[in-house]
């Protein structure tokens, strides 16, 4: 049974409000309350207004049709209450996450007590005292009181709550664990060896003091640097090349009230990231944040590229600005062929290999879909940008093909 055209178009863009209704309602129905902006990385990911210029794209072109015209008003219609009550959602969200100046004065207590050399020394020396499966990588100690303590203070958590967050983070692995290694443990000791029926049995006892002094010991550094910090910054904004996007890993953790400011430009593919046992897509997008935040970041060298501060006066940045940024991640932008014309001619540019899948191919308009090694969302590449066509035999298991690389044969 074949379908028409805009018979096809209401149907998608009909799953599409049904799709989006229904993440809308989840956000909707949840209990008030303080958010996280990583949860807030999570529902922006995947909030209708990514889906907005394709879902009335393919709609506007059937909306005068005499067949199903009407139909297709109908879909705008629900499709544009569904995307205001999304913005709705995510505006919520926001105002009951916490202020983006308190973000950066915890994480800054963290790096200033982290800048302190025996913190972690003594966490890793700890760690090896221990039992642990014979594979398993040593736990790292300081990273869980920092999460612990850090969730609960940008909360505007106080810190009571937070100390007991940080102590319950390493209960959880190190609660009752046996000691592997007593020469491991640091003198002197603290625990006094009467009353234990073995040495085995002080050693347990003296890690479990240990662990829980060493907890305490980084929350007072903690709170000492909290109490320290000014946080002031720069005025003004600036723009920032975020790749990792969205950043909704736990190493992204401090950096994920960046979510909150505006994205300029597309996403961009940026190669993958790892889950269990597979890879799923990573990508990369510019966004404009204050000054202060910009600073904050300014240690992330992996993460983070900073741009040029925005003129003052101006509601948005040069497109030229923004477009260099996101060529940084990704060299060919869909912007790149928005001015060819039907009879465009290859331009001297600088040649890279994308490494991804051919998808389609338009023998009409030239247009070859291509989707990136791990990347979405696909990209239309005119066949004229196109030198050639290939396979890359050496490398074809999943996470060793790159996004892209420069052409230097």
């Amino acid at each position: 049974m074949s379908v028409e055209p805009g018979e096809e178009a209401l149907w998608r863009a009909a799953a599409e409000v049904v799709v989006a209704d229904g993440r809308v309602r989840r956000l909707e129905e949840q209990e008030a309350g303080p958010r996280s902006w990583q949860g807030y990385a999570r529902v922006l990911w995947e909030a209708a207004r990514h889906r907005d210029a394709d879902v009335r794209g393919g709609l506007e072109l059937w909306t005068a049709d005499a067949s199903v015209g009407a139909g297709a008003r109908q879909v705008l219609q629900a499709w544009s209450g569904v995307l205001k009550r999304s913005e709705a959602a995510l505006a919520s969200w926001r105002a009951a996450a916490p202020a983006a100046r308190s973000a950066t004065s915890v994480s800054g207590a963290c790096d200033a007590a982290a800048a302190v050399g025996n913190v972690q020394r003594t966490g890793q020396e700890l760690a090896a005292a221990v039992l642990r499966p014979r594979w398993a990588e040593p736990f790292d100690v300081w990273a869980a009181v920092r999460r612990g303590w850090s969730g609960v203070r940008d909360q505007g958590g106080e810190a009571t709550a937070a100390r007991a967050a940080a102590m319950w983070a390493v209960e959880a692995a190190w609660g009752g664990v046996r000691v592997r290694d007593v020469r491991a443990l640091p003198e002197p000791a603290l625990v006094a060896g009467a009353g234990f029926a073995s040495p085995a049995q002080w050693a347990d006892a003296e890690f479990q003091h240990r662990w829980q002094q060493y907890v305490l010991d980084c929350c007072a550094r903690l709170e000492e640097a909290l109490g320290a910090a000014t946080g002031d910054g720069g005025d003004g904004w600036q723009l920032v090349l975020v790749s990792g996007w969205p950043l909704t890993r736990k190493r992204d953790t401090e950096l994920a009230y960046l979510a909150q400011y505006e994205q300029h430009g597309p996403t961009v593919p940026f190669g993958g990231r790892r889950t269990g046992y597979g890879v799923e897509p990573d990508h990369a997008v510019v966004l404009a944040v204050p000054r202060f935040a910009a600073d904050h970041t300014r240690d992330d060298r992996q993460g983070i590229v900073l741009g040029p501060e925005l003129v003052a006066g101006t509601a948005e940045p040069d497109e030229l600005d923004v477009l260099a940024l996101l060529r940084g991640a990704y060299p060919y932008l869909p912007a790149d062929a928005e001015g060819d014309g039907p009879g465009a001619r290859p331009t001297a540019t600088v040649l890279h290999r994308l490494y991804g899948t051919v998808t389609s191919y338009e023998p009409g308009t030239g247009q070859v879909g291509f989707s990136s090694a791990c990347g979405r969302p696909a990209i239309s590449v005119p066949v004229h940008r196109i030198v050639a066509l290939t396979g890359d035999r050496q490398r074809r298991s999943v996470g060793q093909v790159p996004a892209h690389e420069p052409y230097e044969e």
